[in-house]
């Protein structure tokens, strides 16, 4: 089967997923005056290494090859001198894991290195969603998110069905045509998933200690 690239949306929606992963992150500092210098400082990482990759044409190359390692070397030296210094681990630790992840966007040419990025995005919102200091607040940040992956996900899958109607003659759709069928996609697959959670009952704690009562552990005697 012959692998298609990756057009100019699934980069931009890798991008925009990488980018606000890292955002629920800064967002626990926020009160320290530093969140929009790191957003800033991202961007332009997670931007410049998605245009690379985007010019890659369905396999690396070795100018991409290049650029990955300079990514990386600047990644351990950032670790060092900056991340350990300022944050400690593990926000150090996730941080260089940004920083290998945007090492990698160099040579991201297929669905595979696509998936991986948005697996490591998924890892860094998780670590920002179990701190304690996330809150309501972060869904500002956590629900752009969920849209970008499922925009990622559904601009590779309508690009690879075009491919392929393309290769077997049957066919050549327009890219407005794409966009338009990217947008309604992302949208109704949003709205249903988010109809879905809201009909959900959500079950947590404090309902099931109201609904059955605390666990005790009954003490035994020898």
């Amino acid at each position: 089967m012959t692998v298609s690239p990756l057009n100019f949306p699934v980069y931009l929606g890798l991008f925009l997923a990488q980018w606000l992963a890292v955002a629920c992150n800064a967002f626990l500092d926020i009160q320290y005056g530093s969140f929009a210098r790191e957003m800033l400082f991202w961007a332009v990482v997670f931007g410049g290494t998605s245009i690379i990759g985007w010019r890659q044409s369905q396999r690396a190359t070795a100018a991409g090859k290049i650029w990955q390692k300079a990514v990386l070397f600047i990644g351990l030296l950032l670790f060092v001198l900056v991340f350990m210094p300022i944050w400690g681990m593990p926000r150090a630790g996730l941080y260089l894991l940004a920083m290998l992840q945007a090492s990698y966007n160099c040579i991201t040419a297929s669905r595979r290195e696509m998936n991986l990025g948005l697996l490591v995005s998924l890892a860094i919102v998780l670590f920002a969603a179990s701190h304690y200091r996330a809150d309501w607040t972060m869904l500002f940040y956590l629900a752009p998110y969920i849209v970008t992956v499922v925009f990622c996900l559904v601009a590779e899958q309508i690009q690879r069905r075009g491919a392929d109607l393309r290769r077997l003659s049957l066919g050549r759709p327009s890219s407005q045509g794409q966009g338009a069928a990217i947008l309604a996609a992302t949208a109704a697959i949003v709205l249903i998933g988010g109809g879905l959670y809201l009909i959900t009952p959500q079950l947590n704690w404090p309902y099931l200690e109201w609904r059955f009562g605390q666990v005790r552990v009954q003490p035994t005697y020898v």
